[in-house]
């Protein structure tokens, strides 16, 4: 018989709905890099943060102007219709 009056912290809804949080932030942040999609980037930030990335990509030779951050989630650009395009290799 399970004892079901103790939870596993592990496993316990709070604990997995802050992973996935996590999990999902970093993904809003590595795909707003990628994808060049300052919005997505800006809402892995806290709201009064501001990541400046100038003097490491300037080292790299490109422009990369500082992040606000806070905001909503956006919408993914994968996920909107109009800008959607097919990859082929």
């Amino acid at each position: 018989m399970v004892d079901r009056t103790t939870t596993d912290s592990a496993t316990a809804p709070t604990a997995i709905e802050d992973k996935f949080a996590a999990v999902e932030t970093l993904y809003r942040y590595a795909a707003g890099l990628d994808l060049r999609y300052e919005e997505l980037l800006a809402s892995a930030f806290a709201d009064d943060a501001v990541a400046d990335f100038g003097p490491a990509t300037k080292k790299a030779g490109q422009e990369y102007p500082p992040i606000k951050g806070g905001g909503p989630s956006p919408r993914p650009c994968w996920a909107r219709s109009d800008t959607w395009t097919p990859r082929t290799r």
